[in-house]
């Protein structure tokens, strides 16, 4: 899967962690919706599959959680 693939569904992989994570995590997916996925990844960058892809976008969900929880604690 090339980068181009990655953009087009980037928004659809948000959508889907949408349906599973809870109520009060649904601000960080707005950060993540404002982010230009052009700005994610290189037009060198290839995944593997399209779980890499889902996973890259986890890792960014888990990421910026991390951080909100971590700007709220202080």
């Amino acid at each position: 899967m090339d980068s181009i693939n990655f953009i087009a569904n980037y928004n659809q992989y948000l959508d889907e962690l949408s349906d599973v994570i809870r109520e009060e995590h649904k601000h960080v997916l707005q950060v993540l919706r404002n982010k230009d996925p052009h700005d994610i990844v290189t037009p060198e960058r290839w995944f593997s599959s399209e779980i890499e892809a889902r996973g890259l976008v986890w890792v960014m969900f888990l990421n910026q959680l991390k951080k909100t929880k971590t700007i709220s604690a202080k």
